[in-house]
């Protein structure tokens, strides 16, 4: 698995989180990733995953707290597919810009 945040990875890593804020969410990670047998986390840089970079602007602003979504974002399912092939992209052509409104109405 590769994560675009060291402290993300180290989280992760770590056996408990129990003290962190976010530790409910960091141990149902856990638990996924022990069901599908994932054996490495590794840290690359966002720029190197134009998903995680996408969804990390779009949840840069967001004053809501977690979202869950059940199916990709219309938004993040280009940046999947081109993934999968390989495309290399500028950073700037993925990115959203502050305060542009989303397909969910949401304004970041």
């Amino acid at each position: 698995m590769e994560v675009d945040s060291m402290a993300v990875v180290n989280l992760l890593r770590e056996s408990s989180a129990s003290d962190h804020p976010l530790g409910d969410i960091i141990r149902e990670c856990q638990e996924l990733m022990a069901e599908v047998n994932v054996v490495q986390i590794r840290y690359i840089y966002r720029e190197g995953s134009k998903c995680a970079d996408h969804l990390a602007v779009l949840g840069h602003d967001c004053i809501s707290g977690p979202l869950e979504f059940s199916s990709p974002l219309p938004t993040l399912l280009r940046l999947m597919q081109d993934d999968m092939r390989g495309v290399k992209s500028l950073r700037s052509e993925f990115s959203t810009p502050a305060n542009a409104p989303t397909e969910f109405g949401l304004s970041l």
